[in-house]
């Protein structure tokens, strides 16, 4: 719905309109043509932007250029809603956007919705650093609703506890070279989307609060989070995430809690200081879509249920062993002792072909597991092939070099567990996974 600018107190700026005071280009009700006119006629109001008496500077739809500007306290710069008009509103910038300093005055909230804002020259940031309070710790709230940026930086530094940004539907879809900084006070994030990366501190007197939900980071960008002197805390949840920074440093404390599509995989998440992250997610909530729909009785629709269907199967209470085989030439057997069989292999030598034969001599059961973990070193000319019953076999899987690893684990399950396939044969289920152990 619109918003009901009848009802407030509003100035209003149109690409029509006119900063000349003796002329209205448009009529009623009068229109600025620069949100720069709008901002000084506002600072000479006789009622004031307040708590009581907020006040609207409602932007027609179009694109306007405009220089540096201050964003008072109390005061929400709107633009255009696409319901509204069915066109959008830019702000093309020459210098950067800040709070005015009258946010040290007392408690406050302003913002800006509906708005897209981009650079027109040089390198224009969006400076919401909050000036120090001049006494007390006042709440203040600064709202980014529905805006879009391509400007190089983005700052929201709280200079007290008490201090919000809210971020909803907010879209940074400049490059991965600019960058999103917080420092200190609570940030609570919903819908954003980032193409630059995100940095996050504590200062030396303010803890750092996050709340992240549905923050989608692109491909060049990532998050990271420190805390150097406070306790510190941070949530991320439905989010998307490739890389992840989290820090603990000198007297800093990092409490990280996560569900787990939120994190990213193992390779790109970095701990450092005794950070740590808790998830929030459980087994029975947490959706699961199977790679292999085929080879489970019931094709399972959370984790927990399919660690309940690998449990009635005797997967996971069945018991498991373990070997470790150093193989410098020729073909290595392996033969399973248990029912679920992790087998270590490290391939030395000279470049060529050297295989990896799954027995089926024992005989194992259907069900059985074979899982290998292949050490090797990648561009050494090493070719490790995995086959069925004898060297001639079926070919199960192949670690060749190229792949910029040099280890890998492979996963085998044996028998008509896998739907469709002989009684007698391995069945590769999962390969050329980088070997976490």
């Amino acid at each position: 719905m619109p918003p009901n600018l009848a009802a407030r107190n509003a100035f209003y700026v149109n690409y029509v309109g006119t900063d000349d005071p003796g002329y209205n280009a448009i009529g009623a009700p009068w229109s600025y043509k620069s949100l720069g006119a709008a901002l000084t006629a506002l600072a000479g109001v006789a009622n004031p932007p307040s708590a009581t008496n907020p006040w609207t500077i409602a932007i027609g739809p179009g694109v306007l250029t405009e220089a540096a500007f201050e964003l008072p306290p109390w005061v929400w710069i709107c633009g255009s809603a696409d319901a509204e008009t069915g066109s959008a509103t830019e702000i093309d910038v020459t210098g950067d956007i800040t709070l005015h300093p009258s946010w040290a005055n007392a408690a406050a909230r302003g913002g800006f919705a509906n708005l897209i804002l981009r650079p027109s020259t040089g390198s224009p940031r969006l400076d919401l650093v909050m000036p120090a309070p001049i006494s007390g710790n006042p709440s203040r709230v600064v709202d980014l609703i529905n805006v879009r940026t391509s400007l190089t930086a983005i700052l929201l530094d709280a200079s007290g506890t008490a201090d919000v940004f809210r971020l909803s539907q907010f879209f940074q879809d400049g490059a991965s070279s600019n960058s999103i900084s917080l420092s200190g006070g609570t940030h609570q994030w919903d819908n954003v989307v980032s193409a630059a990366p995100i940095t996050a501190t504590d200062t030396a007197a303010l803890a750092l609060a996050i709340g992240f939900h549905s923050v989608f980071l692109g491909t060049g960008a990532s998050l990271a989070i420190t805390a150097a002197n406070n306790a510190c805390t941070a949530i991320l949840a439905a989010s998307k995430l490739l890389s992840l920074s989290l820090t603990q440093s000198g007297s800093g404390t990092l409490t990280t809690s996560a569900d787990a599509i939120s994190i990213p995989t193992k390779g790109n998440v970095t701990l450092v200081g005794g950070a740590a992250i808790t998830y929030f997610s459980d087994a029975t909530g947490e959706g699961y879509t199977p790679t292999t729909p085929g080879n489970w009785p019931i094709v399972p629709a959370t984790v927990q249920a399919a660690l309940d269907e690998l449990a009635a199967a005797g997967m996971v209470t069945a018991p498991n062993g373990t070997a470790q085989t150093t193989n410098a030439a020729g073909n290595t057997t392996v033969t399973p002792a248990a029912h679920y069989w992790t087998e270590k292999i490290l391939f030395t030598g000279s470049a060529g072909t050297q295989i990896v034969i799954l027995s089926t001599a024992a005989p194992p059961v259907a069900g059985d597991v074979i899982s290998l973990f292949i050490q090797k070193t990648d561009g050494g000319g090493i070719v490790v092939e995995v086959t069925n019953a004898t060297s001639g076999g079926t070919l199960l899987a192949t670690f060749a070099d190229g792949t910029g690893n040099n280890t890998a684990r492979f996963d085998f399950v044996y028998g008509t567990i896998a739907t469709g396939y002989a009684a007698n044969a391995w069945v590769a289920q999962s390969y050329q996974i980088p070997a976490t152990n």
